[in-house]
């Protein structure tokens, strides 16, 4: 008779064990996840900044298409779009295509000197009131 209650102890033992090392890899894994997303947010800021670097904001630029035409030294792209020019200061590999980096990639400032394309403006459109629809999640007063 004593057998029975040990083994049924034993089973509980067994499975608590079990279930916090489940929840700790779980949370390790929610942790690496975290850490990885904030090391790609630093790697398209580091990116932002050696762009900056290399060709220095227009301060007296007012309209998109004349900051393209200075960003690219005298206006469109010399070559047509079939040929594609390679990019002359292109990020490392793995710095605005990784996982998590390419959702945060999409906010560089963008010039065919480093990702091999002209940029495509769009117009802003200026609304009274509030967003009707934003990209990704809310943030705060959204």
């Amino acid at each position: 008779m004593s057998t029975a209650p040990a083994a049924n102890d034993l089973d509980k033992a067994r499975d608590a064990i079990h279930y916090q090392f489940g929840l700790e890899i779980l949370l390790k894994h929610d942790e690496l996840r975290l850490v990885d997303q904030e090391l790609a947010k630093c790697q398209v800021a580091l990116e932002q900044l050696r762009r900056c670097h290399l060709i220095p904001y227009p301060v007296t630029c007012p309209t998109p298409e004349q900051m393209a035409t200075l960003s690219s030294g005298k206006g469109p792209a010399v070559q047509p779009r079939p040929g594609e020019m390679v990019p002359e200061w292109a990020p490392p590999f793995g710095v605005v295509d990784g996982p998590y980096a390419r959702h945060y990639a999409k906010w560089l400032i963008p010039d065919p000197k480093f990702d091999g394309m002209q940029p495509e403006w769009h117009p802003v459109m200026e609304t009274v009131g509030r967003r009707t629809s934003a990209e990704g999640r809310t943030t705060r007063n959204s």
